[in-house]
């Protein structure tokens, strides 16, 4: 056992050692063709996941979560744990493409009528609408820049000691976001990021983990996503089911 531990870990170094020599561009289109290929992604229309969320507090409940391109997005949580009658536990959030809404019940500290999503939470809700198209591709073309930061070791559980490659992405409106590549199966695991915190002047400092990839119609995608701020974990999903292009009526995500 100790002779293979020792191989296994000789090789893990090895290979290291030969990406070494990697650049932004090669690890991007690693991941691309990882996910399904550029073609693919671009062709990409629509998603309907669903599943169960955590989020702060401890709320427990289903999720149904739908997207479609360019920047749309509809949320429907069913919270389980509030002691009221599921009828008066549900949220629903939206985006149409410019505008966030939300229906939030009394119970869970809303009126129970519809709202603009307060400033301080709509950039958590618009940020995974606004990459329904993956910045990566034709990243130059978008005014994006890119740099390859190396490779590197995570210190997260459950991916602690995990090799990665570490890319920077220098957005257009001038944001920076790390991204962090498995070394061995190109797929992005953890997105590290500053997000906007109005009226507050401190941004929050936010992670993300993309775990349990599988393969839908082609593509490569996470069932497991958790979202860390100031290190605590705010909201984690585990999927059940992720439909591709799936017929989705755009009103949908028109404010009521």
């Amino acid at each position: 056992m100790i002779r293979s531990k020792a191989w296994t870990l000789a090789a893990a170094f090895f290979c290291l050692a030969a990406a070494s020599g990697q650049n932004a561009d090669e690890v991007i289109e690693r991941n691309l063709q990882a996910r399904g290929g550029s073609d693919r992604l671009t062709a990409l229309n629509s998603l309907q996941m669903k599943g169960q969320i955590r989020l702060a507090g401890g709320l427990l409940g289903r999720v149904d979560w739908q997207r479609m391109r360019p920047r749309l997005q509809w949320l429907r949580i069913d919270v389980s744990n509030t002691g009221a009658d599921a009828s008066k536990s549900t949220v629903l959030q939206g985006h149409d493409g410019s505008r966030s809404w939300e229906i939030v019940p009394r119970i869970l500290g809303g009126n129970g009528q519809v709202r603009d999503i307060p400033p301080n939470r709509e950039a958590a809700f618009t940020e995974v609408a606004s990459h329904f198209e993956d910045p990566f591709i034709n990243y130059a073309a978008k005014g994006h820049q890119v740099r390859y930061a190396g490779i590197e070791e995570l210190d997260d559980k459950p991916l602690e000691g995990l090799p990665v490659h570490h890319v920077e992405l220098l957005t257009a409106s001038g944001e920076t976001l790390h991204h962090y590549f498995n070394a061995a199966t190109w797929l992005e695991v953890k997105r590290r990021f500053q997000r906007p915190n109005p009226p507050s002047a401190a941004p929050q400092p936010v992670e993300l983990f993309f775990l349990d990839y599988r393969k839908v119609n082609g593509l490569m995608l996470p069932f497991r996503l958790e979202e860390h701020v100031f290190d605590q974990a705010r909201r984690i999903v585990q999927l059940d089911t992720i439909v591709v292009d799936p017929a989705i009526d755009e009103s949908r995500f028109n404010r009521p």
